[in-house]
């Protein structure tokens, strides 16, 4: 059976990753819109024909783009792609753990690694989680066992392609492994820069300036991560691991606490489940797996505390579930239903629509946007404020003549008659409704309720009556 550890914990992310099918984060039908566009032709852009620089990880549009070409759905291509990879991420660090003399480590990290949601939901989440959590897992199996520089070296450059803060963790492995593999890391990090300038003149990519944050974001984040996805009993275990000093232990444990705190430093992250931290989660469960191995050689009461921790870091994680699932369900069902007959009101409009969620309404609508978020969008992405709070220049707006507004409101937003009157919005729609110029030229059409705490007010142009 221990020989087939590593299968039996990969086909256990699957069934998880089928379970959290209905799941698919709204920023995965960004890469949706891009990939379409450039297999039709119409160049990596947002709006046909106008480049931008909306994707931070470029390399996660292959799979959406071969699927584009051939005429199928690229998000189920990159959900299908994201799960495989996830799967496969930890079924290549169980085994390495199978194969090593401490092999007692192998179901215990089988285990960890399963028994959250984290890594079920952001298999099929849509975006770039899985290729990157697969990238990092091969780096960790190159610190357990011996592997080809080059497997390694590629993992390490596809990172740079993928998440640009996963590199630090990466460059941190790698720098105990074979200098090759730094080599190629370095040739992952100059080509992705040399790719931007090319096509864009920058080096980083507008969700970088979109979404600008910092530790007051980053702080919370890691805390609320790291307590539902290791139940902080399993930092302890972590703990003890690298104080033992095992080999390779100090060097993952160096290379998780450099990556959560890079996390922290850019602001963590917006969506559900933690996906920031999913890539190392295989390095946790190596580590903390290990923590219990070195309790129960100890013994007595140690063992004894070394069986508590891990159950307390399986039963939290575990726990986790009954807040993930619901929302998960939820936000498949919203967008089946009121996001779908959403989409179809903005298809028929002719122009521009400014919004913030440019995602699902946005490829689902094949509109053209005005994206006030500014992800896709370098002339918000490079307005003062911060994520959801730009300072849109009116002039900007005006000069792209929207056909419509599309704002989200937290509860049922204020309407009389067909004026706009209370809106509980994001900052930046909150200063975009109450301009002069959307009071002006633009009323309500539709109000729509998205969810219990979402709602979407459409306002068209007066001349549209």
């Amino acid at each position: 059976m221990r020989k087939w550890l590593g299968v039996v914990a990969a086909i256990a992310v699957l069934v998880a990753g089928a379970v959290c099918w209905a799941f698919t984060v709204d920023d995965a039908y960004v890469v949706a819109r891009y990939a379409r566009n450039l297999a039709q032709g119409a160049g990596w852009s947002m709006n046909p024909g106008v480049p931008s620089d909306g994707l931070t990880g470029p390399l996660w549009i292959l799979p959406a783009w071969l699927a584009s070409a051939v005429g199928d759905s690229p998000v189920a291509a990159a959900k299908l792609v994201g799960l495989c990879c996830t799967a496969a991420s930890v079924g290549v660090v169980v085994d390495a753990l199978r194969l090593r003399a401490d092999a007692r480590a192998a179901p215990v990290a089988a285990a960890l690694l399963v028994a959250g949601p984290t890594l079920g939901v952001w298999s099929v989440g849509g975006l770039e989680t899985g290729a990157a959590c697969l990238c990092a897992s091969m780096l960790v199996r190159a610190r357990l066992v011996r592997t080809p520089s080059w497997i390694s070296g590629a993992a390490l450059a596809s990172i740079a392609w993928l998440r640009p803060e996963l590199v630090v963790f990466g460059f941190v492995i790698a720098s105990t492994l074979d200098r090759r593999v730094l080599a190629w890391g370095a040739v992952g990090v100059v080509t992705v820069g040399l790719f931007r300038l090319a096509l864009f003149g920058h080096l980083l990519p507008l969700p970088f300036h979109a979404k600008a944050a910092g530790l007051a974001e980053g702080i919370p984040y890691v805390g609320t991560a790291l307590l539902a996805t290791t139940g902080i009993a399993g930092l302890v275990l972590c703990a003890i691991a690298a104080r033992e000093g095992r080999r390779g232990a100090r060097t993952l444990a160096a290379a998780c606490v450099a990556h959560v705190a890079v996390v922290a430093f850019v602001g963590g992250d917006w969506m559900p489940g933690y996906r920031l931290l999913a890539p190392i989660l295989p390095a946790y469960a190596v580590l903390a797996s290990w923590g219990v191995l070195r309790t129960w050689r100890s013994g007595g009461g140690h063992a004894a505390l070394g069986s508590m921790a891990l159950a307390m870091a399986l039963l939290v994680s575990a726990l986790d579930y009954v807040a993930v699932l619901p929302a998960v369900r939820a936000s498949g069902d919203a967008r089946e239903s009121a996001g779908a007959n959403l989409a179809e009101a903005l298809s028929e409009l002719d122009g521009p629509v400014a919004l913030v969620d440019v995602g699902f309404l946005a490829f689902a609508s094949r509109a053209e946007v005005v994206d006030l978020g500014g992800i896709t969008d370098a002339e918000v992405a490079l307005a003062p404020g911060g994520h959801l709070d730009k300072h849109v220049p009116i002039a900007y707006l005006d000069a792209r003549a929207p056909a419509a507004l599309l704002l989200h409101s937290s509860r049922r937003p204020g309407v009389v008659d067909d004026e706009l009157t209370h809106l509980w919005g994001y900052p930046v729609e909150q200063r975009v409704a109450d301009s002069s110029w959307a009071r002006t030229h633009f009323r309500v059409a539709r109000v729509v309720a998205y969810a219990d705490d979402y709602w979407y007010v459409l306002l068209v142009r007066r001349e549209l009556r």
